[in-house]
């Protein structure tokens, strides 16, 4: 449990000083790279301080999943309300394109990880929970 606000707090900080530097033009997919692994460990760390059976990449790759439809929703509700032809419409479809697949590529990494080693740990004849 302490491994994962270990997590937390590391990515909270990445966040900030990737958010201070945002006026490269590269470091906007690297502050959406760390504002996704916050929310995602953020939200995985509150679910292991209340249950310490639940598995930790299943709820990180979830939360990165919400994240993707809830922000494709926030950005299409958006570019249903600009005018036709709009620059900002445009803005928000490259939005879409660029920026989505990043919590869904980092959610399908974690997972892919985390499968893999609670296979070996079971395989291995240890017990996943840590009992």
């Amino acid at each position: 449990m302490k491994e994962q606000w270990k997590k937390v707090r590391y990515w909270f900080f990445m966040s900030l000083l990737t958010t201070m530097l945002i006026f490269m033009p590269l470091m906007m997919f690297v502050t959406v790279y760390c504002v996704i692994n916050f929310l995602c460990s953020l939200v995985t760390a509150i679910v292991m301080s209340f249950d310490c059976f639940a598995r930790p990449y299943v709820w990180y790759s979830g939360t990165a999943v919400f994240i993707t439809f809830l922000m494709t929703a926030y950005l299409a509700r958006d570019i249903a309300n600009e005018e036709y032809g709009s620059i900002m419409a445009a803005a928000e479809i490259i939005a879409v394109i660029f920026f989505m697949p990043i919590p869904l590529i980092t959610g399908l990494r974690v997972y892919r990880k985390g499968k893999k080693e609670e296979a070996e740990m079971l395989q291995n004849g240890g017990d996943y929970y840590g009992e």
